[in-house]
């Protein structure tokens, strides 16, 4: 059985870099204190955990437009952003 290269798809590793290193870095802290490692002000933690949390949760967001951005260039992105806004069915 002979596999045909031209149905293997590169793997989006780029994409999967971003989104992780986008949602962990936001995260890691948080962590790090939930698991007793790094001990750092309560309060600073309780007023920082709400916005970390929504904004580690657009790391695949944060991955889809670099990746798109390094593929096929910033021109790219508007009409990709775009594409959430319209309102056709079928």
């Amino acid at each position: 059985m002979k596999i045909d290269k031209l149905n293997i798809k590169p793997i989006p590793i780029r994409f999967f870099v971003v989104t992780f290193l986008w949602s962990w870095l936001l995260w890691l802290p948080f962590v790090l204190a939930g698991l007793g490692i790094w001990d750092w002000n309560e309060n600073l933690r309780s007023i920082l955990s709400m916005p970390a949390i929504i904004l580690g949760a657009f790391g695949p967001a944060m991955g889809a437009l670099y990746s798109i951005k390094t593929l096929q260039g910033t021109s790219a992105i508007k009409p990709f952003l775009k594409s959430f806004l319209s309102i056709r069915f079928g």
